[in-house]
């Protein structure tokens, strides 16, 4: 199976996901998180959509390439955009 990368939404970081992640790894999936730079705490590291889709398409090379993706809420903006430009479209 595929690997799962889960993108939070704005005002959330990826330890929301934590209880997800455990459960699919127990399940035998390779789920992981990214931190996105736009949610960031401090504003001196505060990033944008295209900082954050940066973030995501790292975090599918390092899946391989490949992978499932499931974004919460503004997650959904940058994930977009890595998907328009990879043209990842399921045949």
């Amino acid at each position: 199976m595929l690997p799962v990368l889960l993108v939070h939404g704005a005002w959330h970081n990826g330890a929301g996901y934590s209880s997800l992640i455990a459960s699919l790894s127990q399940r035998g999936i390779n789920a992981q998180t990214v931190e996105l730079s736009s949610a960031a705490k401090s504003d001196e590291s505060i990033g944008d959509m295209y900082t954050d889709a940066e973030i995501v398409s790292a975090a599918v090379d390092s899946l391989g390439g490949e992978c499932f993706v499931l974004a919460h809420s503004y997650g959904g903006l940058p994930v977009t955009h890595v998907w328009l430009e990879r043209k990842m479209f399921a045949g």
